[in-house]
């Protein structure tokens, strides 16, 4: 104990000492210059004018801006005023420092010129510019004149630019808003231009890669870019014109894109991503494209389709030649061609296809006259009609039998896997014993004897229950399974209901398949319970299963228990909605009038539908019935919903029942 209270107490004094260390570098913290001020950061000077601030910076300095705009740019002295230095502005963010870049309102007169852009920078090293918001025009040739490097960091700009460092421009997390019908910028004076996780906003076109009179290639990495866009654009989101390019090229490196927008599909390069405007002249040949590292687009020409939007989108037209012998044996090939729908891409390929026999055996049958039953060979994937049924003296067709063991009517499509030989098969001219299934909640499948018959029989399902009926040959074996797309949202499988049928031995009715013969009608019923039910909890009480009494059993056991338990609490009936089973406990509890008189907008509003929607108001009021509306989402009250053709299992219709009995008993 000594010991542990000794380590406490350095703990706590290293604590102290630590703290005090800090003392210094929390009282000399400086806070953010002023509204309209700039500071010198390694100086520690500020000043009203950020001219001066310019002028006495060393080369590597930053300044650090206050709320509020900025601009060195001087209509009337539109030269340098940062000498060959590198020089770095941070502001306190974009929305609270603000740059114009240039005049407000560039000068019509010099329109096509360079001289409306912002020459405050000529023959600057590297500028940077961080946090804050850049502002520029929306005419042609704007932009920072003659600086060597610029780069830009998690700014906004809005406007459109084309001149940025003469070396190299790099913007990383920036926004560019370009104006309406206009690009956000040129790639038009820098040799390389870098984009790292960008966002552009546009309302038409987006980046213009294009320059005039180069003496040299120009770079453009476009990294984990946004392109976004509130309406069509009009064009690619990188939009390529290398018409002033020869000899040298444009080289693009696109990795990763995101376009969030509706552009126009270049029909050259089959692409929203980046085109030529669908214009030939823009299209000379002196680009290279890469994406994601591979080279898709040289010499005027796509290298491989894989990465068009036509191959994305798999909008194709095959057509196919005739089918011939590949000189293997029962093995046939044609030529398919794909000719994108974009873009006029072609692409042949060869397309094999197995050879299947088909063969009838009538066994002992004679052939309908207008049925073909000689051998024929068909194509794997080759849809297949069988031949019309021959007929026996004495006896009835049952179907054609595939060596596989299922049993087909005649006249069915099917597709063949293999050599294949159908056998008729014949049941005497005798009565018939046929018994009526009937499955809600599961698919099924019916084998008589070894023959799997379940496509020959006829089924009728009805449209609101999805419950199937169909005659099952007495004696046949039957397998149920749960259809998992039945299952109500919000539920699990409980059991089988098999009503008056007793399920063979060694076949649980919980189980998610069950096996039985058919030696009568049987009526199998999936019953469910709430997913949030664990299977086994106890929630009513004693339960009587068969004739034994289970003490704080759960809700799970057979039908014959459930509606034993419903009896010994006077219940009428089960409901199977939840409109019935409001209707039910309102009814038994008297009609009492709900609090409320909101009504439910899934229920309905004439004069005859206001029972239902009393009872279901009252039931919701007392907390019978559990609040399936979203919980996350706090709804008005009047769009709350009742949800009255939702499936309520008996679990949920006994625990309701005995709440609603409490509630009558408390009232008395």
């Amino acid at each position: 104990m000594k010991q542990k209270s000794q380590n406490r107490f350095l703990a706590a004094l290293l604590a102290v000492a630590m703290m005090l260390q800090m003392l210094p570098m929390l009282a000399f913290a400086e806070d953010a210059p002023g509204t309209g001020e700039v500071r010198n950061k390694r100086t520690g000077k500020t000043y009203t004018s950020l001219v001066t601030a310019v002028t006495e910076a060393g080369s590597g300095d930053t300044i650090e801006l206050g709320e509020g705009n900025y601009t060195l740019f001087e209509k009337k002295n539109n030269h340098a005023k940062a000498g060959n230095k590198d020089l770095t502005f941070v502001g306190q963010g974009p929305d609270k420092t603000a740059w114009n870049i240039g005049d407000e309102v560039p000068d019509p007169s010099k329109y096509g010129t360079e001289y409306n852009g912002d020459y405050s920078f000529d023959g600057a090293g590297k500028i940077t510019f961080k946090n804050m918001t850049l502002r520029s025009g929306k005419v042609d040739y704007l932009g920072f004149i003659r600086a060597d490097h610029t780069v830009v960091e998690n700014c906004v700009i809005n406007g459109k630019t084309d001149y940025w460092g003469y070396t190299s421009a790099v913007f990383t997390d920036t926004t560019f808003n370009a104006p309406e019908g206009q690009y956000a910028l040129w790639t038009y004076c820098s040799p390389t231009m870098i984009f790292d996780n960008c966002t552009f906003n546009a309302k038409g076109k987006v980046v213009n890669v294009y320059t005039e009179g180069t003496t040299q290639d120009i770079r453009v990495y476009f990294n984990n870019c946004t392109v976004n866009a509130s309406s069509k654009l009009g064009k690619q989101a990188l939009t390529i014109n290398d018409c002033f390019m020869r000899p040298y090229k444009f080289i693009v490196y696109i990795n990763n894109p995101h376009i969030n927008a509706d552009a126009t599909l270049d029909k050259t390069t089959c692409s929203k991503l980046f085109g030529f405007d669908n214009e030939t002249a823009k299209n000379n040949g002196y680009t290279d494209v890469y994406l994601n590292g591979d080279l898709v687009w040289t010499n005027g020409k796509m290298k491989t389709h894989s990465y068009t939007d036509g191959e994305h989108d798999k909008a194709f037209t095959p057509s196919y030649s005739e089918w011939t012998s590949s000189g293997a044996d029962r093995i046939d090939k044609c030529e398919v061609t794909k000719t994108c729908d974009y873009c006029g891409w072609t692409k042949k390929e060869w397309e094999t296809a197995s050879v299947y026999r088909l063969q009838y055996n009538l066994n002992e049958g004679i052939g309908d006259a207008t049925a073909d039953y000689s051998d024929a060979n068909y194509r794997e994937n080759e849809s297949v009609t069988l031949a019309a049924a021959p007929t026996r003296e004495g006896y009835q067709f049952a179907g054609w039998l595939s060596l596989k063991g299922k049993l087909y009517n005649a006249g069915s499509e099917l597709v063949l896997t293999g050599d294949e030989v159908f056998t008729a098969q014949w049941k005497k001219d005798e009565p018939v014993v046929n018994h009526t299934l009937t499955v809600t909640g599961g698919t099924f499948a019916v084998k008589n004897g070894d023959i799997d018959v379940t496509d020959t029989l006829e089924t009728s399902t009805d449209e609101t229950s999805g419950k199937q009926t169909c005659l099952v040959p007495d004696g046949a074996e039957v397998t149920v399974t749960l259809d998992q797309t039945k299952v109500p949202e919000g539920m699990v499988f409980d059991l089988w209901s098999t009503g008056n049928f007793d399920l063979p031995l060694g076949q649980d009715c919980k189980a998610e398949s069950i096996t039985f013969t058919m030696n009568g009608d049987v009526d199998v019923d999936a019953q469910y319970r709430s997913a949030d039910i664990e299977d086994g909890s106890d929630v009513v009480g004693p339960i009587i299963v068969g004739t034994a009494v289970v003490a704080g059993g759960a809700l799970v056991g057979y039908t014959l228990g459930t509606d034993l338990v419903g009896q010994m609490w006077g219940l009428p009936y089960f409901p199977s909605n939840r409109s019935a089973l409001a209707m039910m406990l309102w009814e038994d509890a008297g009609k009492p009038m709900p609090e409320s008189e909101i009504l439910y907008p899934d229920v309905g509003q004439e004069e005859q539908d206001m029972d239902l929607q009393h009872a279901a108001r009252w039931a919701m009021e007392h907390e019978l019935l559990p609040d399936l509306n979203d919980q996350d989402t706090e709804l008005p009250p009047e769009q709350v919903k009742f949800y009255p053709d939702n499936m309520v299992t008996k679990i949920s219709v006994l625990r309701a029942w005995k709440k609603a009995q409490d509630l009558k008993q408390n009232a008395q």
